[in-house]
This record gives C-alpha cells, sequence and structure tokens, in this order.
C-alpha cells in the first residue's frame, strides 16, 4: 500500500514538473513572438504565439488543478502575444503601402524635373569669351531644379545626407577645395572620402551634366543650408573638364 502511494506521488510530481517545463516553453514562444513581432517579420510571430498557446493548453490538462495563477498569467501573456502579431503584421503592411506610395510621387516628381531641366538644357545659349569668367550658376532656381533632379536621393532636402553611408554638403569640409568638387561632379568619384571627421566608401557616379548645368548646382550647394563659399564660374567647369579630358 505505502509502496503505491509513494508510485502515485511519484507520478503527480513528473507530471506537475512536465507541466512547468512545457508553460515554460510557451511562456519562450509567447516572449519571441512579440520580439519578432516588433522587428516587423511577419506571419512568423504569428505562428509562434499559436503554438505557444497550444502548448500552454496541453499543459492544462495536467496542471489545471493548481498554480491557477501562474497558469492565468501564460495564458493572458500569450493571448498578448497573439494580439501583437497580429497588430504589428496589419501596421506593417500599411506602412508598407505608405512607402510604396511615397516612392510613386518621388518617381513621378523626379520624371517632372528631369523633363524641366532637358527643356533649360535646349534653351542655354551659348556662351562667348567674354562672359566666361560670370557666375552664371548664380541663377538659384536652376540650381536647385537640377539637385533635386540629380542630388536629393542621396544628400537629401537638407543637405545633411545620410551619417556613414552619403556625406552631408551642409557645412561640409568637403566643400572648400573647388577644383575637387567641380571634378566630382563632372567625373564623380570612387576614392574613400573623410568628411566632417566621418570616413565615407559609397562610390559617386558622373552625374551627366553639362558645363553650364555644373556651374549651376554647385553654386547652388555652396550658398545653401548655411553654406557660403565663393561662386564656381563657368570657365572653372570647363578648365577642369578640359584638364581631365587630356589626361585620358
Amino acid at each position: 500500500m505505502t509502496e503505491i502511494i509513494k508510485s502515485t506521488e511519484t507520478k503527480t510530481k513528473t507530471s506537475k514538473l512536465l507541466s512547468i517545463l512545457i508553460l515554460i516553453l510557451a511562456l519562450l514562444f509567447g516572449l519571441i513572438s512579440i520580439v519578432l513581432a516588433f522587428a516587423g517579420i511577419k506571419i512568423i510571430p504569428l505562428v509562434l504565439a499559436l503554438v505557444g498557446f497550444a502548448l500552454f493548453s496541453t499543459s492544462w490538462f495536467f496542471f489545471k488543478k493548481s498554480n491557477r495563477i501562474f497558469t492565468i498569467i501564460v495564458a493572458g501573456f500569450l493571448i498578448l502575444a497573439i494580439l501583437v502579431s497580429i497588430f504589428r503584421s496589419v501596421a506593417f503592411k500599411n506602412n508598407v503601402v505608405t512607402d510604396s506610395t511615397i516612392d510613386t510621387n518621388i518617381v513621378k516628381e523626379k520624371k517632372g524635373i528631369e523633363k524641366k531641366v532637358k527643356k533649360t538644357r535646349r534653351k542655354k545659349s551659348n556662351d562667348t569669351d567674354n562672359n566666361l569668367d560670370k557666375a552664371v550658376g548664380s541663377n538659384d532656381d536652376k540650381g536647385e531644379l537640377i539637385y533635386k533632379a540629380k542630388c536629393i536621393v542621396c544628400h537629401q532636402a537638407n543637405g545633411m545626407g545620410i551619417e556613414g553611408t552619403y556625406p552631408p554638403l551642409a557645412g561640409s569640409s568637403f566643400l572648400v577645395n573647388t577644383d575637387r568638387i567641380i571634378s566630382t561632379v563632372l567625373f564623380g568619384n570612387t576614392e574613400k572620402l573623410v568628411v566632417n571627421g566621418l570616413r565615407y566608401n559609397t562610390q559617386m557616379p558622373p552625374l551627366d551634366l553639362s558645363d553650364e548645368e555644373t556651374t549651376y548646382v554647385l553654386n547652388y550647394i555652396l550658398n545653401n543650408w548655411g553654406n557660403s563659399y565663393p561662386p564656381v564660374t563657368l570657365k572653372q567647369v570647363i578648365a577642369i573638364r578640359e584638364a581631365k579630358t587630356k589626361k585620358k
């Protein structure tokens, strides 16, 4: 009789231990589900939360007669995990739609700007030797138009760039060397740069601009966002292009 009682007690302890382990595992599934949901991952968090709830249901058959407070806490946490997973999934979907709409609008705006730039090219007049030294890029509207079409995606509307990826133009130490900035716009850059103490490895392709357009956009950059540098002249741009072309 004693042996039967001991055996029953052992089985009870074993079932309780097993139940506790299953509940802890269910909690882990719920926790991982919430973390992944806030990380922006879809579907997987909800699956993990449901698996956790299934484990909880299994444990309930072993553990329902004792430690009910702990069981209720686990159940509440798993329900929360399911709700969070669903909510984050819906929110992520809405963000994707919004971002897609924004990207579409940006593309449309960029196409419109590029058309205006092409019209500006058609209307440009031939400069003579007498006006080569004029800062023809002083027309801020033309410079802004070209900047929006060619530069704004990387260097941003405020000229601050993207730290660690695209260097800033606002308050940039890179703008001190006039010849270098002209060459960069005309021919691009493949070298590593250090701007305002930060290293940038992203390469910049040539912008495919005429000499006049190069002058416009550079003078826009040199005199915006708090910058105040001497204007670039068309003659300087032509000289840099000719010097680089001869070396090739």
